[in-house]
């Protein structure tokens, strides 16, 4: 661990944090926050050993200058810390205390624009032709552009197997709830 944990919830932290990366996360991020999360702990409800509601209300007060988006990654954390103390059969509030009007942009191509992208993407430039597969699949299987940014040439297991980062593989031959289908036209 990055960080040393002092709060009375220091343990549930580290268990957490060791789970997520037993799982396959980095978990580096969260960390920081279950680190900052700490800290309030220990200055405000030194001797809690669970999530209470009057701790997640108090953490989920909104800070100047802080936006949805960071707000609702501080509030996550604690609800995802909640729901593991549950899971270990001890009592924990699990917040609730999100920015619902935060809703991330999301644009979906049209199928001209991407007809449009796939056959610039088809032009010969300094492109090799494993790029232009490459690019071709990864579209093809909806991967995130933080996912394809990660991909390594060691991510590429076999010319069917792609593993990409954060424990998420995508396999064209399985269609379980961790893998993708690539259908070719």
């Amino acid at each position: 661990m990055t960080y040393i944990f002092e709060s009375g919830l220091a343990h549930h932290i580290e268990g957490l944090i060791q789970q997520k990366r037993a799982d396959g996360y980095a978990y580096h991020a969260e960390e920081k926050l279950l680190k900052r999360f700490d800290t309030f702990c220990v200055q405000n409800y030194p001797e809690l050993a669970t999530v209470t509601y009057e701790m997640a209300a108090k953490w989920s007060e909104a800070r100047p200058c802080e936006g949805d988006a960071y707000h609702n990654r501080r509030i996550s954390v604690v609800k995802v810390l909640g729901e593991y103390i549950l899971s270990l059969g001890q009592e924990a509030y699990i917040p609730d205390f999100f920015c619902k009007a935060y809703r991330p942009a999301l644009y979906i191509p049209s199928k001209d624009e991407v007809k449009e992208l796939l056959r610039k993407m088809d032009i010969r430039t300094s492109h090799n032709p494993e790029q232009l597969v490459l690019q071709r699949t990864f579209y093809k299987c909806g991967l995130s552009m933080r996912q394809i940014c990660l991909a390594i040439p060691s991510d590429m297991i076999t010319h069917d197997l792609f593993h990409i980062r954060d424990n998420i593989c995508y396999d064209p031959m399985h269609q379980s709830h961790n893998h993708r289908h690539c259908q070719w036209d």
